[in-house]
């Protein structure tokens, strides 16, 4: 893992995030789509959000935020179903695009092979007794070990990037429910793509406007709309189907 400062007082963590390295993230330790996280360059930067967060959110002793080093890599996601503790079944995906840009929800993504990861998950659901579902997201170079930055006790919001890839989760979490045992599934499809169309025409919009830029050029702009259309071509919609429209209408 990351570096991580953990702390049961708040004059704890107005001490210690002076001897931290920067940038890092500053984050609730339970939360959801990113609510409560800031990417900090200094103590006080770090300070400044973590008494914002414990005044907003009024929190306790054990409720304090975290403070985490940023590490450099790209975003894995490695998905598990156990059975009390025991693997049933894991696949890892990547994110080739995300919205925002700087880092965000996975707008297209890539199931790649990476049984160092699903090791790594696996031990760590194991210990932990784990019944059900499990995303556990990594950050990795590709050469040294892959940074486990957190885990998700729930499906994750690329889910059709698994059904796709033929790893049908719902149904085996569904048969594990129902018959009390499900058999452990083997490896399916790699470097299956899929994209949601909603993130990736928010990134086109996003990257020519430049909205991250001082200024606006309109050669480097189009040149990144160019990148958007061209990691998403081929990929699965995972909202639009000509012979099913309704879920897009319904968005």
């Amino acid at each position: 893992m990351p570096p991580t400062l953990v702390i049961d007082r708040a004059e704890q963590f107005h001490e210690s995030a002076r001897h931290f390295t920067y940038p890092a993230f500053l984050k609730l330790p339970t939360s959801a789509a990113s609510i409560g996280m800031f990417e900090v360059k200094s103590a006080e930067e770090a300070i400044r959000y973590f008494d914002k967060l414990v005044k907003d959110y009024d929190l306790k002793t054990g409720e304090y935020p975290i403070l985490q080093e940023k590490v450099s890599g790209q975003d894995y996601c490695s998905t598990f179903l156990f059975d009390h503790g025991e693997p049933r079944a894991a696949m890892t995906y990547r994110n080739i695009l995300t919205y925002p840009s700087s880092g965000g929800m996975g707008a297209v993504r890539e199931t790649v092979d990476a049984p160092e990861m699903e090791a790594i998950g696996n031990a760590v659901l194991s210990r932990l007794k784990w019944h059900g579902v499990a995303q556990i997201d990594f950050c990795w170079d590709g050469k040294a070990k892959p940074w486990l930055i957190e885990i998700n006790p729930r499906f994750w919001g690329s889910l059709a990037q698994s059904i796709e890839s033929g790893w049908e989760f719902p149904c085996l979490l569904y048969e594990l429910a129902v018959t009390g045992k499900v058999h452990r599934a083997t490896p399916k499809q790699s470097y299956v793509r899929t994209k949601n169309s909603c993130l990736t025409t928010l990134l086109v919009i996003q990257e020519f406007m430049g909205a991250e830029s001082a200024a606006f050029d309109p050669r480097n702009r189009l040149r990144a709309v160019k990148k958007v259309f061209s990691q998403e071509r081929a990929a699965i919609d995972e909202v639009f189907r000509w012979d099913d429209p309704l879920p897009m209408l319904g968005l």
